[in-house]
């Protein structure tokens, strides 16, 4: 039996997985992600790997690519960084505004900036 604690940590890893979607909080972003983390009970970020990457969207339009593992956000590195710290970030992007990811594609790193679009 999980105790509350534990069930606390499961569910806040569920709520990363689900919540890098193809929206932000308030601006649009067009693209969701798959989290590891270094444990089953632990929201310390390991890897982001993008998964899905809406047509026309923003990030689609910034370059952003299906299969991009996702170094930093915003300069905050994805390794050792709380899932929570990275999602707020993500969620706070407003319509205009700037999210940077850096990502590793084919062995190469690749600065995105993606511009927030109005939500739909």
């Amino acid at each position: 039996m999980l105790s509350i604690s534990s069930a606390r940590h499961c569910l806040a890893l569920a709520a990363i997985a689900v919540s890098f979607s193809a929206y932000a909080a308030q601006g649009r972003l067009g693209f969701s992600v798959s989290v590891e983390t270094d444990s089953f009970f632990s929201t310390t970020l390991k890897q982001v790997k993008i998964t899905a990457v809406t047509a026309g969207a923003p990030a689609e339009q910034a370059g952003l690519l299906v299969g991009d593992d996702v170094e930093s956000v915003n300069d905050v590195p994805i390794v050792g960084t709380s899932g929570s710290k990275i999602m707020d970030m993500v969620h706070a992007v407003q319509p205009g505004e700037h999210i940077r990811l850096k990502v590793r594609r084919d062995s190469t790193l690749h600065l995105i900036d993606i511009v927030g679009g109005a939500p739909k």
